[in-house]
């Protein structure tokens, strides 16, 4: 019922957005030092709420616009290899498409994976390092400029919380290695 904006329009025949779910996920703790889980999903979004233009006029109107289908996957691993260390993996996989035009949904990552390596130094001082990769991204059907690149950030972080203390001071470098990164943005 948005009213006195001079862009927008409300809507009172809205309808909700809504989702149904579909999870499969397998945790399986394979000794003390390796836990593994694998997850795997598809999803039905309907009646995602969005602007559209109101024919004949300059202005938008919150509307019930589109539904999504998606599926995808995600796998991760903890392990220790020693008692200072542990390592985190972890991949994921996403297709997640436009119900309407079978066309896969712009800018969002379709594969991604990230690798930490944490090391305690002593009860009191940890040093973390870490890799983002972000892969598989597309602009949307209308947007003409060239595909982004997939890209990997190199981050390093140290911790320190005394053992008596519930305070803990932390210190990141993040894109450690000075990468030029784009994300997606709207067209134009």
């Amino acid at each position: 019922f948005l009213q006195n904006n001079p862009t927008a329009l409300g809507n009172p025949a809205l309808d909700p957005e809504t989702i149904d779910t579909t999870e499969l996920v397998f945790d399986y703790q394979l000794n003390f030092d390796n836990h593994l889980v694998l997850n795997m999903y598809r999803f039905k979004a309907k009646d995602l709420i969005d602007k559209a233009p109101v024919p004949g006029t300059s202005f938008l109107q919150t509307a019930n616009v589109f539904d999504l289908e998606g599926k995808g996957a995600e796998f991760e691993w903890t392990y220790r290899p020693a008692a200072l260390w542990r390592v985190d993996f972890n991949f994921a996989y996403q297709n997640t498409v436009n119900a309407a035009t079978d066309q896969r949904v712009a800018n969002a990552p379709g594969k991604s994976a990230s690798l930490r390596l944490y090391y305690d130094v002593n009860s009191d001082w940890q040093v973390s390092g870490w890799a983002h990769w972000i892969a598989d991204r597309r602009r949307a059907t209308t947007d003409t400029r060239i595909p982004l690149a997939d890209y990997q950030l190199w981050n390093l972080s140290l911790n320190y919380q005394p053992s008596d203390s519930p305070w803990r001071v932390k210190t990141t470098v993040r894109n450690l290695f000075d990468k030029m990164v784009y994300d997606p943005s709207g067209t134009a």
